[in-house]
């Protein structure tokens, strides 16, 4: 790989901690303590994938169930017996087919990714955005 140094200098990287710290100093407002190599120690890279992918499919069924029955109306009863009664079912039916059956239509894929991209929307431009985070303490 290719990294920069904290000079500007690209050069190839003879070690995984040189890639890791150019991640850091290109990419990151957190910077890697010298002699050390966190990389080694941040398992999530090797062992989380699938499961990264099995929490971002249960926020978008999350997400559609809530847009679609809770959104307008947190504590609109029927809506929490339709709930109720999808999980009374449990994994004895087909995921699919209850789920089109409680949010009302049959969604797509695009519905799912959807789930996920449009709420993050509604956070763009938002308080956290328009920090300047250059004076944290971090």
């Amino acid at each position: 790989a290719v990294v920069s140094t904290q000079s500007g200098h690209y050069g190839r990287a003879t070690s995984t901690t040189q890639v890791s710290d150019s991640i850091f100093s290109n990419y990151s407002h957190l910077t890697n303590v010298p002699g050390t190599s966190p990389h080694l120690r941040f398992s999530h890279l090797y062992f989380y994938g699938a499961r990264y992918y099995s929490y971002l499919w249960s926020q978008s069924i999350a997400n559609l169930i809530f847009y679609n029955l809770f959104h307008d109306n947190p504590f609109n009863e029927t809506s929490g017996d339709k709930l109720k009664e999808f999980l009374k079912r449990g994994s004895g039916s087909d995921l699919k087919a209850s789920l089109d059956d409680l949010v009302g239509y049959q969604f797509t894929q695009e519905d799912m990714i959807a789930a996920i991209v449009e709420p993050l929307r509604v956070f763009q431009n938002s308080y956290l955005d328009n920090q300047d985070i250059s004076k944290k303490w971090w």
